[in-house]
């Protein structure tokens, strides 16, 4: 079998030899990895992360509360 075959759509599945597998060869899906890690980096880390998700969910349960409390008088 040809390592590069074309299926039908003009999909191009490329099959890595078992012996010059890369160091990356282990992640499944390295667009996705990439964007996470892009994402990450422009986030400034894990914390800062964590604390914006945070504080838009506050913001979010403000809004609701909010509404709620506007719809009821």
């Amino acid at each position: 079998m040809n390592p590069c075959d074309e299926t039908p759509g003009d999909v191009m599945i490329h099959v890595v030899p078992e012996n010059s597998k890369s160091r990356w060869s282990h992640i499944e899906d390295l667009d996705s990895f990439f964007k996470n890690v892009y994402a990450y980096h422009q986030g400034h880390g894990f914390k800062v992360m964590m604390l914006q998700r945070f504080s838009e969910l506050f913001q979010v349960r403000l809004e609701v509360r909010n509404r709620i409390g506007k719809s009821s008088q």
